[in-house]
């Protein structure tokens, strides 16, 4: 009984684990010190369920597509630095959508630290534990009419874990020699209802960023939104039918290699067989003759 309640406990954590959003963070190409330490910080936030020291400036996407199937990784976050300043892409496992932003401004973890009076001492322990997110102004009327900020709320909120609040009650229970007698408590009871004050203080980094660019897909795919180049109802169209034809081709690409496989699968197979057929009755032959194989050998021996 405790084994099996051992093991459905491990499935229970196991599952959970699966269910929780994970975050791939690299950066590409020729990038600065400063945008390096950025990713780092960055890392740092979506602790435990980060890699802290992946290396995959060498590696395609294709590699991390493989690597989210594996351990259940939700998003990759990829940090660039082009001319016209530092980038931000957020793609979603496997099927998008990819958020776009430009990187207005940035202050690392150190700088902020060094400008605190009182600054906080971290141990280790803080970052085993999930941050929680808080969005505002999300919720606004004029934030709401944009088309683009409810998709930001949604991937903002899917990036972190969510919280489950879960309160336990202890019902204490005392036995009195008699009927209205007073128990004495250890502690003052409060009747009224206790209040904490929670003090935040900014541990860093810090990030302005303006969003782009909104395609459907992982790294591709149709634009669903672009802060500088509006489209007309005629030319959503038409790159809709673009995006959609060059989806059904690659599809098709896709079917016929793996049919291509499939047959050379299927030749390898039959001619293994046929070999170890061929063995076989050789070996069952030989067994059935053997004096005749033997006088065989002996005869073209003499002549």
């Amino acid at each position: 009984m405790g084994k099996s309640k051992a093991a459905a406990g491990r499935l229970d954590t196991t599952e959970a684990d699966k269910a929780t959003p994970k975050s791939i963070i690299i950066y590409r190409g020729e990038v600065g010190n400063n945008v390096r330490s950025l990713m780092h910080d960055w890392r740092s936030v979506f602790l435990p369920w980060s890699s802290k020291k992946l290396r995959g400036e060498n590696r395609s996407l294709k590699d991390f597509l493989a690597v989210a199937s594996i351990f259940s990784v939700t998003h990759l976050q990829l940090f660039t630095a082009p001319s016209h300043g530092t980038s931000l892409r957020i793609m979603r496992f496997s099927n998008g959508p990819t958020l776009s932003f430009r990187v207005l401004s940035f202050t690392l973890r150190d700088e902020l630290v060094a400008k605190q009076r009182r600054p906080v001492n971290l141990d280790r322990a803080v970052w085993d534990v999930a941050p929680i997110v808080v969005l505002n102004n999300f919720t606004h009327p004029e934030a709401q009419r944009r088309a683009e900020v409810p998709l930001l709320e949604t991937t903002f909120k899917g990036m972190f874990p969510t919280v489950n609040i879960q309160l336990d009650r202890e019902d204490v229970w005392s036995d009195t020699d008699g009927e209205g007698e007073e128990v004495p408590l250890q502690q003052p009871f409060r009747h009224h209802h206790g209040q904490c004050r929670i003090k935040l203080q900014e541990i860093g980094p810090r990030l302005t960023l303006q969003l782009v660019k909104v395609t459907n897909g992982f790294a591709s795919g149709e634009v669903l939104y672009h802060r500088f180049f509006r489209k007309s109802a005629e030319m959503v169209a038409r790159d809709g039918a673009k995006v959609r034809a060059r989806q059904s081709q690659r599809a098709k690409r896709k079917a016929e290699q793996d049919e291509n496989v499939r047959r050379k699968r299927c030749r390898k197979e039959e001619r293994l067989q046929a070999k170890r057929q061929r063995r076989e009755e050789a070996l069952k032959q030989q067994e059935q003759n053997p004096l005749e194989i033997a006088g065989a050998d002996y005869t073209s021996g003499v002549e």
